[in-house]
């Protein structure tokens, strides 16, 4: 699939590519230039591709059943786990002023 190619190599680019040219760019001129810098607004683009593709991913999830149920299994105990977080970090905090106050003196 050329859309997948395109993303792969977009990809490489970003990740390899052009670190590699700032650097070398760097070494040779003396100055910091940041290369990905210039080309942002392509870069941003292909990863905007990269969220379409995942998003494909999802369509797929759908059609298989068990799969699909796992996943909203996940998302539903994930709830559940954010409010056990939000008490753990308030008793956290309530602690520290208790032993800040008791042992600070």
């Amino acid at each position: 699939n050329y859309l997948d190619f395109t993303m792969v190599l977009g990809g490489i680019v970003d990740l390899w590519v052009l670190p590699l040219a700032s650097l070398i760019v760097s070494l040779i001129t003396g100055e910091q230039r940041d290369l990905s810098r210039d080309l942002k607004s392509a870069l941003n683009l292909l990863r905007m591709f990269r969220l379409l593709r995942v998003l494909r991913l999802v369509r797929l999830v759908r059609a298989i059943g068990p799969l699909y149920k796992l996943l909203v299994g996940v998302v539903e105990s994930l709830r559940a786990m954010k409010w056990v977080l939000v008490l753990t970090l308030l008793q956290l905090y309530a602690g520290a002023i208790i032993w800040t106050s008791l042992v600070g003196r």
